[in-house]
This record gives structure tokens, sequence and C-alpha cells, in this order.
């Protein structure tokens, strides 16, 4: 009885998951082929392409039929499809604010190598790899990344996933002195932010602001930490500080009259000074109409009480002094 002299051969030496499969029916004499892939799939075609979609071993047989006698036959191989990786990542968020940093934890099975592309023209090839994501635009963006891992016979897996990143506004102020004639002394902040709907201001001891362009009163000299955070319809925000320099400013103001009676009403004369900080030489003299000196210091805090030359027993006459 005559058989059909069947033989077949596929042109991949490594055969991958989901990677077509070139097979070549090398067969003489034959009129048609049977084909059974050994995964429930079958084909009729003399030379198919077929597909393992997991690895493994399969028994693959060919069975024909001769051409004159109908004689049939069948041949078998056995195919090894190794295994690709199993990819399993978990991303620290997937969405958030510009700039956005992520840590992609790496639980992948199989591989040996990795492809990262960020969707930002940013790639890399580590295990765990961290990335920063960055918006700057005004509307939120979306990131496709996709990862590729490769085993050690380049059996490969793909995964892809997209993160949401949302604009971030950009926070900024400036300030001016309104009318610097001392203290108090008023302070205009102006707005700079942009892309921003709300605005926090925390300036100092003077508590917070909602305002856009608050106006401050300074009573005090000092040196005052000054933040604005702004906030945008997304939720981001960003924050910019700078510190306020009030300078002390001296001023003097002389009582022109008081009644030294003792009777704990005005009974001393002083200069009132403001920014005494500023002062390195102090001296005070007070003079008679005819140009004599009857009281000196040179201490901004003393006060005369109308004594001569700063007796205890003699004081001066009423007068103008």
């Amino acid at each position: 009885i005559e058989t059909a002299d069947l033989s077949f051969d596929y042109d991949n030496d490594i055969i991958c998951p989901n990677i077509p499969v070139q097979f070549i029916n090398t067969s003489q004499g034959i009129s048609s082929v049977t084909w059974d892939f050994g995964d429930g799939s079958y084909s009729n075609a003399t030379n198919p392409i077929h597909i393992f979609s997991v690895g493994g071993t399969y028994n693959v047989t060919m069975s024909g039929t001769t051409l004159f006698t109908d004689c049939v036959s069948d041949v078998q191989n056995n195919i090894t499809v190794n295994n690709a990786p199993s990819i399993d990542i978990n991303p620290s968020t997937i969405s958030g604010c510009s700039p956005l940093q992520i840590n992609f934890e790496n639980n992948t099975t199989g591989a040996l190598f990795y492809s990262w592309d960020f969707g930002d023209e940013n790639l890399d090839n580590s295990v765990t790899p961290a990335h920063t994501f960055i918006n700057n635009s005004f509307e939120p963006q979306i990131f496709t990344t996709t990862l590729i891992a490769e085993s050690f016979e380049l059996c490969s897996d793909t995964v892809t996933f997209n993160i949401g990143v949302y604009p971030s506004p950009i926070a900024n102020f400036d300030y001016s002195f309104i009318e610097e004639d001392g203290l108090p002394i008023e302070v205009q902040f102006y707005n700079n932010s942009i892309y921003a709907s709300q605005y926090l201001w925390d300036i100092s001891s003077f508590g917070f602001d909602y305002t856009t362009n608050p106006n401050i009163l300074f009573e005090d000299p000092g040196t005052f930490p000054v933040t604005l955070t702004a906030t945008n319809e997304y939720g981001c925000d960003d924050s910019f500080y700078r510190y306020i320099v009030i300078n002390d400013v001296l001023n003097i103001y002389a009582p022109n009259s008081f009644t030294p009676d003792n009777d704990g009403l005005n009974d001393a004369w002083f200069p009132v000074i403001t920014g005494q900080s500023l002062i390195t030489e102090y001296e005070l003299q007070i003079f008679d109409r005819w140009g004599e000196s009857v009281w000196l210091t040179n201490d901004p805090n003393e006060k005369w009480v109308g004594s001569y030359q700063n007796s205890s027993e003699y004081y001066v006459p009423d007068a103008v002094y």
C-alpha cells in the first residue's frame, strides 16, 4: 500500500506566544493535508500560519492524502513555545498635579529586560523606575505609558496605561510701601500669580488673607515672612514666599508745655521718640530765654521735671524755655 512521504518544517527557531509561526509543508506526492496544532486548532492550508497563545509543548500533527491512491498517513513534531513574561505593574498613583512623580512597583515574573516609554519622549530600561511627569500646558494631559518586558528567549509581554497630569499654577507677588513717612506704614501687595483661581496669604503675625491683592498696615519694624499659596480649579497649588522688611523710622514729637506740680499729671517734659534703635548719638539741652543752659541729658529716656542743672533742690521758675 502506497503511503505519503510526509514532512514539514517551521520558520522560527525560537517560538513565543502570540507570534505567528509559518509552517512549511515539505511533503511529496500528496493531494491534501490537515493540520492539528495540539492546542485545539486545525487547518487545511498547505502552508499554514498559526499563533500559539500560551507557552508549552505542543504535538503538531500533519495528516496527508496520497495523490493517486488516497491513502492517509501523518507525521508529528513536538513544538516548544517559550513562556512570555507575566507583567504585574503597580504605579504609586495614576493622576495628580504637575510635577507628578510616580514610582512603579514591578512584580513581573519571567522577564530579564525592560523597556519603558512614558509617553513624554522619555525612556527607561530599569526594573522599578521613578518618573516625574511635567504638564506645562493650561489643560489636563494624558501620558500613555508603555512597558515591554522580555524574557531570555526574547519572548515579550506588553502593558499600556494612562497617567493623568493636571496643570499647576505659578505663584508670585510683589509689594510696595504707601506714603513712606514713618510708622505705621501701609503695604500694598500685588498678586502676580498665573493659572490660579484662589489665593491664600499667610502674612506673619497678621494671620491669613483670602483677597487677591491685600493691603496690610504694619505698625512695628521688623522682618516679616509672607507666603502666597495659589490654587487652580483642579486643586493644584503652588507657593511663593519672601520677606517684607519694615525699617524703623526716627520720629520726634516735642510737647510745648508741662506742669511740674506733683499732681501725677503731666509732671515731666520729654520728647516722644520712635525709632530709638537708629540713634547713635543723643544730646538734649534746655535753654532759658537768655540762652543759658538749664538742663542737659544724653539719655533719650530721661525726663525733665523742671530742675536746674539736675539739682533736686533748685527748680527753674515758670517761663518759656
